[in-house]
């Protein structure tokens, strides 16, 4: 199966459109449950329907927030029976948060069943946003009250958490010629950094293909969220930091190094991501710390075009090699001043910062 053979964890979502009257019918969910089983398949997560406050849009037809508790309850119930009584139920999975929708479901049944909340997020419909949108701090910040009040709502329910179960930049499949190409990693570099700095515990990624924001093109070539998810994924840490900036348009978030990565980081070290969105570079000095020396990772689009669909690394066009990843180096700086030319992220090695050794525990913030 594909996606153990790279290492994913797959979640499954269950078909809440068949129903008897104003009920869930779950008997199709039973016949792909047991096929799975039978197969030897393992979900990391199961959820219920997609976006369902949004079904009288497409079939003219409602699941209320209470009916959904109670379906939830159904789901719970078959998921007993079967080799999945232990994978992580989650859901509502509604596009955006809607407060009165998310909370009457948890009191109708959903608290009670749910391991992980899951909220879907876009900034726009992708059909009419403008290039200009790609790099507006005032966009960005539209989802910041959003994750403050999903984190406030699962405050009243002990060990619930919170994910963005599917996120993207434009909903409607994306911005053509622009959702998948470099200045849609503002978008999604601060989306990283803002939901770990609210305390999201998961952010899924749509899409891995299709539409105008994969991460894969038609061609099956990485395209630049591609190659900035994968640094994000070898550079940074599950703690996080606060880090104030001077500017809205440059966005700063720093966590401790992630210890599984390629490069041979050690403990202590920390990994600031920084996001200039001003049109030339900026001067950024990294102080308060006794720096020795600092590694660079800056992504620039190939050419100097926003809408390129190359990125280069410290200046060097990334692509695969014979289908398989190039050694992403970085470039080691003797200072902290350094100019942002687009987005990265910046590794101090010699941080010696005490919550990021193997003995502390939890996060800094969040």
């Amino acid at each position: 199966m594909y996606v153990h053979k790279i290492g994913l964890k797959l979640v499954i979502g269950l078909n809440l459109m068949l129903r008897d009257g104003t009920k869930w019918n779950p008997s199709n969910a039973k016949q792909l449950l047991k096929y799975s089983s039978d197969k030897g398949y393992t979900f990391a997560g199961i959820e219920l329907g997609n976006e369902p406050n949004l079904y009288y849009r497409h079939w003219n037809t409602t699941v209320s927030d209470v009916q959904l508790g109670s379906d939830y309850k159904e789901l719970k119930q078959v998921l007993q029976g079967t080799a999945y009584k232990d994978s992580l139920i989650l859901g509502p999975d509604i596009a955006g948060y809607k407060d009165k929708y998310i909370k009457t479901f948890l009191s109708h049944g959903g608290a009670s069943v749910i391991d992980v909340l899951t909220i879907n997020h876009y900034y726009f419909d992708g059909h009419t946003a403008k290039l200009k949108d790609f790099s507006n701090y005032s966009i960005m910040d539209h989802l910041i009250p959003e994750l403050q009040t999903v984190m406030s709502t699962i405050r009243s329910y002990n060990g619930l958490v919170a994910w963005l179960g599917e996120t993207s930049s434009g909903y409607g499949g994306g911005t053509p010629g622009i959702g998948n190409r470099y200045v849609a990693g503002n978008l999604w570099l601060d989306k990283l950094g803002v939901s770990a700095k609210y305390g999201l515990k998961r952010v899924l990624r749509q899409s891995l293909f299709g539409g105008h924001y994969s991460l894969i093109d038609n061609n099956n070539d990485p395209t630049p969220d591609y190659w900035l998810t994968l640094l994000y994924k070898r550079l940074v840490g599950n703690k996080v930091f606060d880090v104030p900036s001077s500017s809205n348009n440059l966005r700063l978030y720093a966590h401790c190094t992630n210890l599984n990565n390629v490069y041979n980081y050690m403990p202590g070290s920390i990994t600031v991501y920084a996001l200039n969105l001003n049109s030339d570079p900026v001067i950024l000095t990294i102080s308060d710390l006794n720096i020795k020396s600092v590694d660079i990772f800056w992504l620039t689009p190939e050419g100097g075009d926003l809408k390129s669909q190359k990125v280069q690394l410290n200046g060097k066009t990334l692509e695969l090699v014979h289908n398989h990843i190039p050694h992403m180096t970085p470039k080691t700086l003797g200072t902290g001043t350094m100019r942002a030319p687009g987005f990265g992220f910046i590794v101090i090695p010699d941080a010696n910062i005490a919550a990021c050794r193997p003995q502390s525990h939890g996060p800094i913030i969040g």
